[in-house]
């Protein structure tokens, strides 16, 4: 997404702008699960974090669907709602997981 922003921008019908805070967003993700995953032992409060920071993202994917509801393209708002239940699930599934998610099997 990142290196596609600009090409994306015209098939989404959004702002270049979005498109990278999402990318930056994803990258963020991608290394803070990533550090997580790698630990033996996580400390609650980042498995926390984590869930809290995935339900947030789902939310603001919601709104932005809605508030691009008019302009943006339909693969555009598919991109933004999919992401959005995709990460909104992650997060319930880290919460309710929290305690198992502590230690590395």
């Amino acid at each position: 997404m990142l290196a596609l922003r600009g090409w994306l921008s015209g098939i989404y019908a959004m702002p270049p702008s979005l498109l990278l805070a999402m990318a930056m967003a994803n990258l963020t993700y991608g290394l803070f699960s990533f550090s997580l995953a790698i630990r033996r032992v996580r400390p609650r409060a980042l498995i926390v974090l984590l869930a809290v920071a995935n339900a947030t993202w789902a939310i603001a994917c919601g709104v932005a669907a809605l508030v691009l509801a008019s302009t943006a393209s339909m693969f555009g708002l598919a991109h933004l709602l999919i992401e959005g239940l995709l990460v909104g699930a992650l997060a319930v599934v880290e919460w309710r997981w929290r305690e198992q998610l502590l230690r590395a099997p």
